[in-house]
């Protein structure tokens, strides 16, 4: 926002709506050998945004996804040498709602 008298610019933030997440998770452990192990987690879940502001609305709903891969391996069992190698996908989702309008006095 600007203020026009002293020409100014600030930011404000502020809670103006719903925000819900609904889903399920699901996350499995396997050992395929005795320096082997491995971790798959994933999940499913609906995202909504909605609110009404000033002179604009929005009611936003996805459905989105992830998943997670970790695999952990024993190189020496004497020395406590481990490696490991992971993987993440995320699907779609609403990260950041923002609008931007320039008033009147902004556009001299």
């Amino acid at each position: 926002m600007q203020d026009n008298q002293t020409k100014l610019y600030y930011g404000t933030h502020a809670n103006l709506g719903l925000s819900a997440n609904s889903g399920v998770r699901l996350s499995a452990a396997f050992q395929p050998g005795s320096w082997w192990d491995i971790n798959v987690m994933g999940g499913a879940y609906r995202l909504r945004e909605k609110s009404a502001y000033l002179s604009s609305a929005f009611d936003y709903h996805l459905f989105s996804y992830d998943a997670n891969l970790t695999q952990y391996f024993t190189i020496h069992t004497k020395a406590a040498v481990k490696a490991e190698i992971s993987g993440t996908y995320n699907g779609p989702g609403i990260l950041l709602m923002i609008l931007l309008k320039r008033n009147a006095a902004s556009r001299k």
